[in-house]
């Protein structure tokens, strides 16, 4: 059976692009664009992997790991982030890993960088 992943990016091009890379490795995968609409997915489905942004408008990725570390902690996670409002990815990358990721990623990443965390991941 196909792992089932959420991606959560207010970037509809990031998720079109991610989808597609998933489906190309027989993943199953799913995109939303905020918090609201990803939180509905995880009541209502089995998720087993998470890979979300770190800051978007409506919310940011600090809320969504919250969520899942606490409710779902199962499900495993990936974060990315270009750094934000931060600006220094050190700084993120330092807070990301304090959240308890499974993973991150660095944005700008190529579809085989994306693709190679992924699989060291749910494997």
């Amino acid at each position: 059976m196909a792992k089932k992943v959420l991606v959560i990016d207010d970037e509809k091009s990031m998720c079109a692009m991610l989808q597609d890379a998933l489906e190309s490795q027989s993943y199953s995968a799913k995109t939303v664009s905020n918090f609201e609409l990803a939180k509905k997915i995880l009541d209502d489905q089995d998720i087993d992997l998470v890979i979300t942004d770190i800051f978007m408008p409506e919310t940011d990725g600090f809320e969504i790991i919250d969520l899942i570390r606490t409710d779902f902690p199962s499900i495993k996670l990936i974060a990315m982030t270009g750094g934000g409002l931060f600006g220094a990815k050190d700084i993120v990358v330092k807070l990301v890993k304090e959240q308890g990721v499974d993973a991150y990623l660095l944005k700008p990443f190529t579809v085989g960088e994306f693709l190679e965390v992924v699989k060291d991941v749910v494997s």
